[in-house]
Formats: C-alpha cells, sequence, structure tokens
C-alpha cells in the first residue's frame, strides 16, 4: 500500500459570484500559509478541465490537492483551515471523529444560509446561487462520490 504524502499544494475552487464566498477567499489569501493556495473560478475554464462537473458546482466548496484527493463540503472548509499556521490546530481538532459532528453542522448552518449571509454583507449572489443543497464529502473529479 502507497502512502500518499500530505498536500503541499491545493487549489480552492471560488464562486465569484457571492459576496461572502469572495470574502472568505480574501480572507484565506490573508492568512499566513503553510501550503501553497490557488484559487479557481468556479465555472471557469481551467476549473472545468481539471474538475469537470465538480468544476461548475456552485453548491458546494471544493479543495483539490496535488495528489488528485478532492474535498467538498465541509470537508474542504477543513482543508482550507488546515493550509493556515493559524488555524491548522482548529483543522486537526475538527477532524477528529466527535468533532466532525461539529465541524459538518457549523458548516452546513453557514452554507445553507449563505445567501442570507451575503446579504448583511452589502453583497448579494448575483445569480441565486448560493443556495446549498448538499455537503458532499470526498468526490472524483468526474463528480462521482468513490
Amino acid at each position: 500500500m502507497t502512502t500518499i504524502p500530505p498536500p503541499r499544494r491545493l487549489t480552492v475552487v471560488t464562486d465569484e459570484l457571492c459576496e461572502l464566498c469572495r470574502r472568505c477567499r480574501g480572507w484565506l489569501a490573508d492568512q499566513a500559509l503553510l501550503v501553497e493556495i490557488e484559487f479557481l473560478a468556479v465555472g471557469s475554464d481551467e476549473a472545468i478541465r481539471r474538475y469537470g462537473a465538480l468544476g461548475a458546482r456552485r453548491d458546494v466548496l471544493i479543495v483539490a490537492d496535488e495528489h488528485g484527493r478532492i474535498w467538498a463540503g465541509p470537508d474542504a472548509f477543513v482543508m482550507c483551515l488546515w493550509a493556515t499556521a493559524a488555524h491548522r490546530n482548529w483543522a486537526h481538532l475538527a477532524a477528529r471523529r466527535g468533532w466532525r459532528t461539529v465541524a459538518r453542522l457549523v458548516f452546513g448552518s453557514v452554507s445553507s444560509n449563505r445567501h442570507r449571509i451575503a446579504e448583511l454583507m452589502a453583497g448579494r449572489c448575483e445569480d441565486g446561487s448560493c443556495d446549498i443543497h448538499g455537503h458532499p464529502q470526498v468526490v472524483s473529479p468526474g463528480g462521482q462520490r468513490p
């Protein structure tokens, strides 16, 4: 069995039409990072080329590493925290058995209300895409769950 090393580079697929998503991207970009972060816009040619149908989904956060692993929803959020110097410990805590449920609930609550949160930020999701319909875990580039 081959062990895949930890990521040294993450790609975060972001929804540039959503105010909350833009602000979260800005927050992450401003952090002291322990791994390199690349941002791709949802629906961009490059996001679709790399991740197929996942690259076009506005309803879920997608994070991928250079080894081909892809995280979605709450697990993607935990990977974003893991990438930061200040919040890696929180990511390790959120990945623990009992805390995973808490992380999923918090992320799910924010995600399912992102349209309202964006409105409060004096911005809106320009196309109504801020409605979240589910939170899959790790998925393949073709959009299928393993």
